[in-house]
């Protein structure tokens, strides 16, 4: 399966993720906090749900880690881009959009 979101792919069956004709390597957890997002594109998601889904524990457990891995993503996904498709909602989450 490969989810587009404007010109990033995220290819579910090979993990692998580019945006245009650039390739992007991420770490294992950034790939899964990303394929998170994307299976949830244009939809908010928590820091809750994903420290659940991708961390497998309750929101206590690592207060800024989600944060962190946003922000490393954005580094490699949004940097240098003029569209930025990691969006931040205050207070709710966060979401891939184009």
């Amino acid at each position: 399966m490969r989810i587009m979101v404007d010109n990033l792919a995220v290819d579910i069956d090979n993990r692998s993720v580019s945006r245009g004709d650039e390739e992007i390597t991420l770490t294992a957890k950034e790939y899964e906090v990303l394929k998170y997002l994307a299976l949830h594109k244009d939809k908010i998601v928590s820091r809750a749900e994903l420290l659940e889904h991708v961390w497998d524990c309750d929101y206590d457990c690592f207060s800024n880690v989600v944060d962190v891995y946003i922000r490393f993503l954005r580094a490699k996904i949004d940097d240098g881009h003029t569209k930025k498709l990691i969006k931040t909602f205050r207070r709710q989450g966060y979401s891939l959009t184009a």
